[in-house]
């Protein structure tokens, strides 16, 4: 799945491994930023909210609201 901006660039991907348990994000095409989430370890917490941008340090969350905007 990919979230794209108005100019039509993606800001985000994730890609889900079901087998695994694992899911991927990673931000404009920054590969080499994967994000990792263990759903095993996730459901432990409970049921709980969490942004994409959160997951990223806070000057590639805000090209990430800039580029949603235009």
């Amino acid at each position: 799945m990919a979230r794209h901006s108005a100019d039509n660039s993606t800001v985000y991907s994730q890609i889900a491994d079901l087998k695994d348990g694992e899911f991927y994000v990673d931000q404009q095409h920054r590969f080499n930023r994967k994000v990792k989430i263990e759903l095993s370890e996730d459901l432990k917490k409970g049921a709980y909210r969490i942004t994409v941008k959160s997951l990223f340090p806070p000057v590639l969350a805000i090209k990430m609201n800039l580029s949603m905007l235009h």
